[in-house]
């Protein structure tokens, strides 16, 4: 809780100050000025052309592009087939080899 008697004297005397400071010229000026930077030219100006590569897709046929595109999905997608039937086995005879590695260096 803020008391009444202590908040009445910040108050006055925060506006004390402010009156103090508006009538004396001699006080320190509190205003923020912006400065202004002048500017640099780069004369090594990078272009955007000398970035950007030429699409290959610029001149080849729509129909062309959706039929690589459609092949593409259907070959990740056996893919992820064949990885999902088979991954089970594989994992299965790799750990089978490395539980007899381990049982042979423990003799």
């Amino acid at each position: 809780m803020v008391k009444k008697k202590a908040s009445k004297k910040h108050i006055s005397s925060a506006m004390k100050d402010l009156e103090d400071a508006l009538l004396n010229t001699n006080s320190k000026n509190t205003k923020k000025t912006n400065t202004i930077s002048k500017r640099k030219k780069d004369e090594n100006v990078l272009l955007l052309t000398d970035i950007i590569e030429l699409s290959p897709y610029k001149d080849m046929n729509f129909k062309l592009i959706t039929m690589k595109k459609n092949i593409s999905n259907i070959i990740k997608s056996d893919i992820k087939n064949w990885i999902k039937n088979n991954m089970s086995s594989i994992t299965d005879e790799s750990i089978k080899k490395s539980l007899n590695t381990l049982k042979y260096n423990k003799k």
